[in-house]
């Protein structure tokens, strides 16, 4: 017999109201980057848990664009961004838009044990 919860379904974890939504932020924290406010396509940047991750995008011609962050050193005690490079170029704030991360790329991330 199928177990009442816990299952692949909506319904499968009690207390689940958020449909999602914890298990989203939290993805979107471990990659450092955090949507501020709903419907505003940017993100903050911040402390992340891994060296290095890719995303991938599908584009409309069928191929994938590739986002890449790099954070050499990032860990526990190394969580402040110092400065930030988007395909070399500085960032002029600790944002970065939608579509830049969509459009592919890579971002650059110096870490420091110290706030800047």
């Amino acid at each position: 017999a199928r177990p009442r919860w816990f299952g692949p379904g909506r319904d499968g974890l009690p207390g689940n109201d958020d449909t999602g939504t914890l298990s989203a932020w939290y993805v979107w924290a471990a990659l450092g980057l955090y949507p501020d406010a709903p419907g505003v396509p940017r993100y903050r940047l911040g402390t992340r848990l891994f060296e290095r991750a890719t995303l991938r995008f599908p584009r409309p011609d069928g191929r994938l664009s590739m986002f890449t962050i790099e954070a050499p050193g990032a860990s526990a005690t190394r969580p402040y961004v110092v400065s930030a490079t988007l395909d070399g170029t500085p960032l002029a704030g600790a944002y970065l838009e939608h579509a830049d991360v969509v459009r592919g790329g890579t971002l650059h991330l110096e870490m420091s044990d110290v706030a800047p």
